[in-house]
């Protein structure tokens, strides 16, 4: 059984696997990747109960790192683990397999726009990884 990691910060962009019917040990044991967290069907998970099996890799905390920085590392990272995300990506059982970048939008701003960078879409479309971008809320610009 894989470690959760306990973070600051529920905010860190990652890549997300998940299937009802995906075997996360196995998974673990074969796909050269460390995962995060790793949760089962039944049990809990941000709060609620999970309703599927995955798996969980961070890269880094979107709180502490733009959307640029982001894509650098997220790039960096899906070129120098082509073969072992192929392998997450086809993993028996897994329906859903996405990165996840995240991008913070002030409350009373009217919205935000992130470009994403040529080099990161080439290696996406390569690997046929879905993307995927959460926008969080934080304070006032004046504050």
């Amino acid at each position: 059984m894989v470690e959760q990691i306990r973070r600051e910060s529920r905010n860190y962009f990652c890549i997300l696997a998940t299937g009802e019917h995906f075997n996360v040990d196995q998974c673990v044991q074969s796909v050269p990747l460390r995962p995060s967290s790793v949760w089962r069907r039944g049990e809990m998970r941000n709060g609620s109960v999970a309703e599927h099996n995955g798996l969980q890799i961070d890269m880094g905390d979107g709180d502490k790192l733009d959307a640029a920085e982001q894509q650098v590392l997220a790039a960096e990272f899906l070129e120098s683990n082509r073969d072992a995300v192929r392998l997450l990506i086809a993993a028996p059982g897994v329906t859903t397999c996405y990165l996840g970048l995240q991008e913070s939008v002030c409350i009373d701003s009217l919205g935000s726009i992130m470009d994403i960078s040529p080099r990161l879409m080439k290696v996406l479309l390569e690997l046929e990884l879905q993307l995927t971008i959460w926008s969080c809320t934080v304070g006032s610009a004046e504050t």
